[in-house]
């Protein structure tokens, strides 16, 4: 019995050793492995920071960009004008003639204005004219009314007064006078 249990350790032993042989054996076959997906794991890892530092970046980066839209918006935002703005816009309008009106109301008057002006540049050159002719009559009559004042002042002399020589002279000159004034007037 101690041979069989001398024999199972030697069996035993010889199988350890078989197995530290086999894990050496797989150890120095598999080391070159790990030590290479070892040094693609550091590589991912290293890739994977640089992602994530560049991802970081560029996250700092579009909220940066989202704060100055979102604070450029907000003053957009602030200037513009409200529904009630606009309704009380809308009301002042009512209080108005639209375009439209306007264009009505202007298309409706150029006929009535346009004769309005035609009857004013009439009525001035016929006001003119009435000047013309009043001025006219008025030289006329000026000259009438001496004749008729020369004519009356002979009366006058003639009546009131004795007559002389001279004043038949002087009477005489003022009947030539007043008759060749009065022929050119007619």
């Amino acid at each position: 019995m101690a041979d069989k249990n001398v024999e199972s350790n030697l069996d035993n032993a010889s199988r350890i050793q078989t197995l530290d042989e086999a894990i050496q054996s797989l150890d120095a076959k598999y080391s070159g492995m790990i030590t290479r997906v070892k040094e693609e794991i550091a590589d991912v890892a290293k890739v994977a920071d640089q992602k994530n530092s560049q991802t970081s970046q560029r996250l700092k980066t579009q909220v940066t960009n989202f704060e100055t839209y979102t604070s450029k918006t907000n003053e957009v935002l602030g200037n513009l004008v409200t529904k009630k703005d606009i309704q009380r816009i809308i009301k002042r309008f009512d209080d108005y003639a639209s375009y439209e009106e306007i264009q009505k109301f202007r298309d409706d008057m150029k006929p009535i204005m346009d004769d309005c002006q035609d009857k004013l540049l009439m009525y001035n050159t016929q006001n003119a004219q009435m000047r013309e002719a009043i001025v006219r009559f008025d030289e006329i009559l000026s000259e009438k009314v001496n004749k008729f004042a020369l004519v009356e002042f002979r009366q006058e002399i003639s009546q009131s007064y004795l007559k002389s020589a001279q004043v038949d002279e002087l009477t005489d000159l003022v009947e030539t006078s007043v008759s060749r004034q009065y022929e050119t007037i007619r």
